[in-house]
């Protein structure tokens, strides 16, 4: 591979001018203004290739899954991203049978330093990754359960629709198959970190609260989880779809850096949460927060069930770094700009989810069931889009009253 050792020594010399010219703008702008750089030679990323399918519609950020399952690059503030894998950001199953727990594991492979009480290092071998840009699957064959689990992922990024495409919101649809000869309780548990796993998550001030969102019918319940920094603050929502035969469980706070016995036995307990009701107390400086959701379900024998769940973030009102003017995000049109629409873009995820894959699969079908295409060429057509989402795209709200000079870069 090419290589330092591998550059004549006439190109350094003719490029030190432009090394110290350069050094000197990092230096003013990281250690001086205490800004990020754009062009960040020293302090470079580096390459890791563990990125899924990224997580939300266009202008309203993402949040990027790894192929394994991670939560693990998010770009929610304008521009700005974060490579942090938050460990508390996981689905966790547990299997009940005849009133006893049988089965309970984190579908992580991780074997993290923190929250010890729980059990992870699940075997990548029973589980397969497949991901059609905006739509992604997980399926998980239990070892030694007979029970298999299909996440299927789907994010609003549909042709010609520029309301739901613009919502910054996904859907977990879990498909339960069950093999066995006996009825199984089934529980899939939504555990999530309050930040995006920077210094900011131990700022101080942070809260979450549980919440119960019904309309037409419709049912979700789940927990807020408020982040609020100075600039750009946010709110997180996980949360579960209620119908027939579904339960929905949350526990609005635990310790993410402890070990999280608590929590794990709460589960394992009766495959259900505690559910306290109220806020939880705001975090002090140093201290980070979490919350769950937990949605449950009874899968006959030989038979199939279905677990609805939801991630949102609502970052309604914007700053681009120099913080000189305010900006509204698309999705404010129809969801408010208060910082108060989690609990309303959950429920319409939550219900509009089947709409989206009907125009997704209407969109997507005639390339893939066209035979004279080779099949890298359909991968690549689709997946690739994901930089509409993931590259930073901004999609806001202009005032009635704006002039030509608003719409300017």
């Amino acid at each position: 591979p090419y290589g330092a050792a591998d550059v004549p020594l006439r190109d350094v010399l003719r490029h030190i001018g432009l090394a110290l010219r350069y050094f000197r703008w990092w230096y003013k702008k990281t250690r001086i203004e205490k800004k990020s750089a754009f062009i960040d030679l020293l302090c470079a990323v580096p390459l890791q290739q563990i990125y899924g399918c990224p997580l939300g519609g266009i202008g309203g950020g993402t949040i990027t899954r790894g192929w394994r399952g991670e939560f693990c690059r998010w770009q929610l503030n304008p521009g700005i991203y974060h490579y942090e894998t938050i460990i508390a950001d996981q689905f966790t199953v547990c299997l009940r049978c005849k009133g006893q727990t049988v089965y309970q594991q984190v579908l992580s492979v991780e074997r993290p330093s923190t929250l010890q009480g729980w059990n992870w290092g699940y075997c990548g071998h029973y589980a397969f990754y497949h991901a059609l840009y905006p739509r992604a699957w997980m399926v998980y064959d239990l070892p030694g359960q007979n029970v298999v689990l299909t996440c299927r992922q789907v994010s609003p990024v549909i042709p010609h629709d520029y309301k739901d495409s613009s919502l910054p919101v996904a859907v977990f649809i879990w498909e339960v198959e069950n093999g066995r000869d006996e009825d199984v309780d089934v529980s899939i548990m939504f555990s999530m970190q309050n930040g995006t796993g920077t210094k900011e998550d131990r700022g101080g001030g942070h809260w979450n609260e549980p919440f119960t969102f019904e309309k037409e019918g419709e049912r979700v319940t789940g927990v807020l989880l408020h982040h609020c920094t100075h600039v750009n603050p946010f709110t997180l929502a996980i949360s579960a779809r209620e119908k027939t035969g579904t339960g929905v469980t949350h526990l609005t706070a635990f310790n993410p850096a402890g070990s999280g016995r608590e929590v794990w036995q709460d589960l394992l307990w009766d495959g259900r949460l505690d559910c306290p009701t109220g806020k939880s107390s705001p975090t002090a400086k140093g201290e980070v927060t979490a919350a769950a959701v937990c949605a449950s379900c009874r899968v006959p024998a030989k038979g199939h069930g279905t677990l609805e769940m939801a991630l949102a973030w609502d970052m309604p009102r914007i700053h681009f770094g120099s913080k000189e003017k305010l900006h509204l995000r698309r999705y404010t049109r129809f969801f408010g700009s208060e910082g108060d629409a989690a609990p309303a873009l959950s429920h319409h995820a939550l219900t509009h989810y089947e709409e989206w894959e009907k125009k997704i699969e209407a969109w997507q079908k005639p390339v893939l069931e066209n035979s004279q295409l080779p099949s890298w060429y359909k991968s690549a057509l689709f997946n690739e889009l994901y930089f509409v989402t993931d590259g930073g795209t901004i999609w806001v709200e202009l005032s009635p009253d704006c002039c030509a000079e608003d719409l300017r870069g």
